[in-house]
């Protein structure tokens, strides 16, 4: 009852409207997919554990590259190079004349120099998702230590908001038709379109989510495919303002 209050409500003016607000959604099946590989190494000096993170991106990207993916862009999205360090714990001894049975130790924190962290991370996109799971099974066997992210989506997503749109639109003629006949009218008009929702003081703000799935399957199996790429879901919803007349 509160979602149809807050979606459809009848104004009082000089003639009668309805200002409806309609929802709809569709769905498609995932078609590209963006991967970002990422590799941190440790060395006693920067320039050491720059040297080794360069090896393993390097041989990470010309292996990319080899696959012939078409379509594929690469790029180095994030480069860092910090001093680490490392936590040392240990237990402070009591002072002469606090010393207690029953008392708790306590225990002083202190970090220590352990030489420096060099971290990359690359991302390709405009990949299909059947080769998610090939570059992520390549990418750890040549040194990537992490995989920060994996994004699908639709490389042409109009044909979806278009069919959500179309959907709300006809969302909200429904929940009009429906309020007017309950009130012992019709609708004789439109007087009024928005693209997005309207809050209660009238005012129209533009909405629109995307929603993306990915499921990493438990297990891993070379052999077959073990990345769920899921569907791209548009949302759309409109704001339609009907004149009222008697039926």
């Amino acid at each position: 009852m509160a979602d149809e209050l807050s979606t459809a409500r009848t104004e009082t003016t000089n003639n009668s409207v309805l200002l409806v607000a309609g929802k709809g959604t569709a769905s498609r099946p995932a078609d590209t997919a963006e991967i970002s590989l990422a590799c941190c190494q440790r060395a006693e000096t920067a320039a050491e554990a720059t040297d080794r993170l360069r090896q393993v991106m390097a041989r990470t990207i010309e292996a990319v590259k080899a696959l012939n993916l078409a379509g594929a862009k690469l790029q180095t999205s994030s480069l860092s190079l910090r001093t680490a360090f490392r936590e040392i714990v240990s237990e402070v001894p009591p002072e002469d004349g606090d010393a207690h049975p029953n008392a708790k130790p306590s225990y002083k924190k202190e970090q220590e120099h352990c030489g420096f962290d060099a971290a990359c991370t690359v991302t390709v996109s405009q990949v299909s998702p059947d080769v998610v799971g090939l570059l992520i099974d390549m990418a750890a066997r040549l040194g990537i230590t992490t995989i920060s992210s994996v994004d699908f989506d639709l490389r042409d997503p109009q044909s979806a908001r278009d069919e959500a749109l179309e959907q709300a639109t006809r969302d909200a003629r429904r929940r009009a038709t429906v309020a007017a006949a309950a009130l012992g009218l019709r609708i004789t008009g439109i007087s009024q379109i928005k693209l997005g929702s309207a809050s209660m003081d009238d005012d129209f703000q533009s909405s629109h989510v995307r929603r993306r799935s990915m499921r990493l399957m438990p297990g891993y199996d070379p052999e077959a495919s073990w990345i769920e790429p899921g569907e791209i879901t548009e949302d759309a919803s409109v704001t339609i303002r009907f004149t009222l007349g008697a039926a």
